[in-house]
This record gives structure tokens, C-alpha cells and sequence, in this order.
């Protein structure tokens, strides 16, 4: 239980101001998640936010939910997106995510909003 909350509460929130031309990378870590993403325009109305979270863990972690957030200049949330439904990583693998959210955004917010520790004994 102290595992998942503190996971979820040192992932930090990550921002990427918007690009004039072509992707974006950004990312960052908390030691045990290393969150790295791209923004790249699609249409006109819509921009992916597509990436991959990776686990620096020796132990698997179940049920991870990553959420996508549009914000303004003010960092305010314009819009808030799932980038995929609960899944589980390996011990040191990764998990791949995307979404599409509307153009207008400033910056895009990554998070990791639920993670579950799979403890063994004795760990």
C-alpha cells in the first residue's frame, strides 16, 4: 500500500510547452518510473501525445493508469485524456501509451495516476 501511494505521488508532473514545427520529445523520472513522450500534430484539429513508460523497478507493477492533460498558459487543464486502460508492466519493461487530444493546449501534462506495487515477501 505505502509502495503505490508513494509511486503515484513521486511521479512527478511533467510539461512540455507546444512546438512550432515537427515532435516534441519530454520526460523525466522519479527513480522507479522513467516517463518519456512526444507531441506531434496530426490534422488540424487534433495532436498525439504518444510515448512509453518504463519501469526501473525489479518488481512488476500492476493496474497503471497514465493520464494526458491539454493545458493553457496559466496551466490550467483545458482537457484530460486516459492513455490506456489499466495494465501491468514487468520488472525493468516498459508500457507504450497514446492519445489524441485537441490542438490549442500550451504544454501537455503526462501522469501516472495509479500504480500498485507487486511486492513479494521479503522485499
Amino acid at each position: 500500500m505505502r509502495g503505490r501511494h508513494l509511486a503515484a505521488l513521486a511521479v512527478a508532473c511533467l510539461l512540455l510547452p507546444s512546438a512550432v514545427h515537427g515532435a516534441e520529445v519530454s520526460g523525466g523520472s522519479d527513480g522507479d518510473l522513467k516517463l518519456s513522450w512526444t507531441v506531434e500534430r496530426q490534422t488540424r484539429d487534433y495532436t498525439a501525445v504518444c510515448g512509453n513508460v518504463f519501469n526501473q523497478r525489479r518488481m512488476s507493477a500492476r493496474n497503471i493508469r497514465i493520464t494526458v492533460e491539454g493545458l493553457d498558459g496559466g496551466d490550467r487543464i483545458l482537457n484530460a485524456r486516459d492513455a490506456s486502460a489499466p495494465r501491468d508492466i514487468a520488472a525493468l519493461g516498459g508500457l507504450p501509451f497514446c492519445v489524441t487530444m485537441p490542438v490549442g493546449a500550451a504544454r501537455y501534462r503526462v501522469r501516472v495516476t495509479t500504480i500498485d506495487w507487486d511486492i513479494q515477501p521479503g522485499q
